[in-house]
């Protein structure tokens, strides 16, 4: 077996234990699904929603920006960045050594919540508003909205996507800035604590969010609205795409002399 995918596989095998043990375990300890008639979205949403639930978020972010700060670098190298003559090729061939993780983890995190969910008898089909479901417990004078079990799925993993994505063009643009590992750390996870303790903090009236928290789609929300394709879907992307546009823009006009 290839050295590089038994490296993966490791990887995601120690990072796959503590995140179902978490699982399993969390949702009943904090009165959440315990007693109740929980569906599979609800599931979804309590382990994809950063603001209630940040653990799950939080650790693949900090484990794996681990690895995409490593390998990128080690791709920006003096003697590798000599191998490229466009800068552009150069930034292009960072993304791709990291772009597998940013699909491989968030997938990985949908079929342990699916196989956690169901191994707990969670429903199929979407129960929210039904007496003694968990949308109703949480919410018990709210409309809520319709939505396909899919149509959660589907939201939460690609938001789970966007998000590594997000961390890795952070990691590429701070890194090609800075050339400091250290900064490029800070960079990240300023904008992770953003999500949770930073927007709290409020100076001269303005808080900080940071680039993940447009990246959530919150229970409360979901449950009365459903998936809403402008601030679940579009926005999101819009912001990869404006990381990735900066990314090849700084790469293509800063050179910092490191050779």
């Amino acid at each position: 077996m290839n050295e590089r995918v038994k490296k993966y596989l490791s990887v995601m095998l120690a990072y796959g234990i503590p995140v179902m043990l978490i699982m399993k375990t969390v949702p009943f300890m904090s009165g959440y699904l315990k007693g109740l008639d929980a569906c599979v979205a609800d599931y979804f949403l309590f382990f994809f929603d950063w603001k209630s639930n940040g653990f799950i978020c939080m650790y693949e972010i900090v484990l794996f920006s681990f690895f995409m700060v490593t390998i990128i670098k080690t791709e920006l190298l003096p003697n590798r960045i000599v191998l490229y003559n466009s800068r552009i090729k150069l930034f292009c061939s960072c993304i791709k050594k990291c772009i597998a993780l940013t699909y491989l983890v968030p997938l990985f995190n949908a079929v342990i919540t699916m196989v956690v969910s169901l191994s707990n008898h969670a429903v199929w089909a979407c129960n929210w508003g039904a007496e003694g479901s968990v949308s109703k417990y949480m919410l018990p004078y709210c409309d809520f909205a319709k939505v396909s079990t899919v149509t959660v799925i589907l939201a939460s993993v690609l938001a789970d996507v966007l998000r590594m994505q997000a961390t890795l063009l952070i990691i590429c643009i701070v890194y090609w800035l800075t050339r400091s590992t250290v900064f490029t750390y800070i960079l990240v996870y300023i904008n992770v604590l953003a999500v949770g303790i930073l927007s709290k903090i409020k100076i001269m009236g303005i808080s900080f969010s940071g680039v993940y928290s447009k990246m959530i789609i919150e229970r409360s929300y979901a449950y009365a609205y459903g998936i809403v394709l402008k601030d679940n879907v579009i926005v999101p992307l819009m912001i990869v795409l404006i990381l990735a546009v900066s990314g090849i823009v700084l790469f293509r006009v800063y050179r910092k002399d490191i050779l």
